[in-house]
């Protein structure tokens, strides 16, 4: 349309996996760093954030991965469970469920931010109940006028 600045009109995008995400390729470094945060802390965040789906477990249950792309090591999941049993000794399973959703929300933030600084309106929305899905929020951004 003769209003858009440029090639992109808008974009939608389901967001999952943030425990998959990587700092080399993440597009809000500039939103950690400008808040004291670097790689160190975003892999923490991005480890946490799974409790956000497996939060409610049982403490001796693990969070089995149903992804077939998962390529973490025995070592990784084994560390993993290590460190979920270490934190339900100090926070119950409704805490490190919050936890790991405000750890999302950090990284979409981050997100959000990248599309600001390109000139894009951003948006972060609740688009089914979590008795459908725990992941089910929808990043949604439009070109600033």
């Amino acid at each position: 349309t003769g209003t858009s600045k440029g090639p992109v009109l808008g974009l939608a995008v389901a967001l999952c996996c943030h425990h998959r995400c990587e700092w080399r390729h993440y597009v809000g470094q500039h939103f950690f760093l400008q808040r004291g945060l670097g790689a160190v802390e975003f892999s923490t965040f991005c480890r946490m954030s799974s409790w956000a789906t497996c939060g409610l477990r049982l403490a001796n249950q693990s969070c089995p991965s149903h992804d077939p792309t998962n390529q973490r090591g025995e070592d990784e999941d084994h560390e993993a469970a290590e460190e979920t049993e270490a934190m339900s000794r100090f926070w119950t399973a409704a805490e490190r469920e919050q936890v790991g959703r405000l750890c999302k929300l950090l990284i979409d933030c981050g997100r959000c931010d990248f599309l600001k600084t390109k000139g894009f309106i951003s948006r972060l929305t609740r688009y089914v109940e979590t008795a459908v899905t725990l992941e089910n929020v929808l990043l949604t951004a439009v070109p600033s006028s």
